[in-house]
């Protein structure tokens, strides 16, 4: 197993026989209860997780935005995929059956918010997606970037 504990899951095992990874962290966010808190309301971050400033030490995961798409060939509209993906989110329930894993018992996840882009220049946003993720990575947190088109990813 690799360091972030995913060897297997992106090759040929299928999903479901891939481990679970190892949590390295003791602190663990979970979203308000939505008895207390309804799922329509505060701050839209995904799963309705907090949203921190990153790095952290008592983070496993984030969840980052960056809302781009100035590379697209053909309709616009990829740089609303993270609010669309954190809208959608708000419904996502803890536990995986198929996994048998309740995902924020397991995982220190939160919302680490979008990454600075200059909408029409896909070369300065691919620096500065660079440039928002080396904090990141060097902290040991497993970034999770939602966009955006397919430019994203030259970052």
């Amino acid at each position: 197993m690799d360091e972030a504990g995913l060897s297997g899951c992106c090759g040929p095992a299928p999903l479901y026989s891939c481990p679970v990874p190892e949590v390295r962290r003791k602190h663990h966010f979970e979203p308000p209860d939505a008895s207390v808190a309804p799922r329509y309301t505060g701050i839209r971050t995904f799963a309705r997780l907090p949203h921190v400033a990153l790095p952290r030490e008592d983070v496993d995961a984030a969840i980052i935005g960056v809302p781009f798409d100035t590379a697209t060939s053909f309709r616009p509209g990829a740089r609303f995929g993270p609010e669309a993906v954190r809208s959608a989110s708000s419904l996502l329930r803890p536990y995986h059956p198929p996994l048998d894993v309740d995902v924020f018992a397991t995982l220190s996840l939160v919302d680490g918010g979008d990454l600075e882009i200059t909408p029409g220049n896909a070369l300065r946003t691919a620096e500065q997606i660079d440039a928002g993720l080396q904090p990141v990575l060097r902290a040991g947190i497993v970034p999770v970037v939602i966009g955006g088109d397919h430019s994203i990813v030259l970052g």
